[in-house]
């Protein structure tokens, strides 16, 4: 699988070419635009539509063993006006290795979601000026339970400023306020180096007891120019051990 990963991300790079793109806003694997996992306050230009396939995979760490989390998530992300931003998910996520001995659950449990964001810039983030978004990801806590049982997770709340390549926010869900801060850097013209870190990961559930209590990611976003409104995700997760995740956009 990972070398898969490894074949795909270079066929990618033999595919740029000098190009405008980089730095776009473009949708998290969450939906709102953003890093990986970190909404920004940019928004994208109005009446654009973006659509995201991700392929997400990470480790939780539960009573000593380790449990192989896959979100399979696709989604749409509507930039209304100069303002407002909606974002409309449809989410698979499945858990592996560890649940049927430990917590009761049988293996390959799998939980479909569907799930809406909204977002509303402040102030629009420019040269020498800050921008500031607030939000929710979640709308209607449809991530709350999986079977009566709490996962941690639930309406998240998200407050964030954007200060040319860095960007800070300061989150809320069912376990209380978080921070989370990241970046993203144009190394060339057609690749965006990205990191973002939480201190509330949005990979968590309450059950079985995981003991991850911080998530950071460090990938590319690709945008390769033959397709110019196409861009790759290609990024180490770390949430208990590094695993990998994978995403495709377009902008229609």
């Amino acid at each position: 699988m990972r070398m898969k990963y490894l074949l795909f991300c270079l066929a990618c790079v033999l595919l740029l070419s000098p190009g405008v793109l980089a730095g776009e806003p473009e949708p998290t694997w969450l939906g709102l635009t953003g890093l990986f996992t970190l909404p920004t306050a940019e928004i994208g230009h109005p009446g654009t539509v973006m659509l995201k396939f991700s392929e997400i995979r990470f480790m939780q760490i539960s009573q000593g063993t380790k449990l192989k989390d896959v979100w399979f998530t696709g989604g749409a992300t509507i930039a209304l006006d100069c303002h407002w931003e909606v974002a409309a998910l449809w989410r698979n996520e499945q858990l592996h290795q560890g649940w049927e001995n430990r917590a009761g659950f049988p293996d390959n449990f799998n939980k479909a979601f569907f799930l809406g964001d909204v977002k509303y810039q402040i102030t629009k983030p420019e040269l020498r000026k800050m921008g500031i978004a607030v939000g929710v990801i979640d709308l209607t806590g449809s991530t709350r339970y999986i079977d009566g049982r709490s996962t941690g997770r639930g309406q998240r709340l998200f407050l964030v400023g954007t200060y040319q390549w860095a960007h800070m926010a300061l989150t809320e869900d069912d376990r209380g306020l978080g921070a989370a801060i990241g970046a993203r850097w144009c190394i060339t013209p057609n690749i965006d180096l990205i990191g973002d870190f939480s201190s509330k990961p949005v990979f968590v559930m309450k059950f079985p007891r995981s003991s991850n209590h911080m998530n950071f990611n460090l990938g590319l976003r690709l945008y390769p120019q033959p397709v110019p409104r196409l861009h790759f995700d290609l990024t180490a997760v770390g949430d208990g051990e590094f695993e990998f995740g994978f995403a495709l956009g377009y902008n229609l």
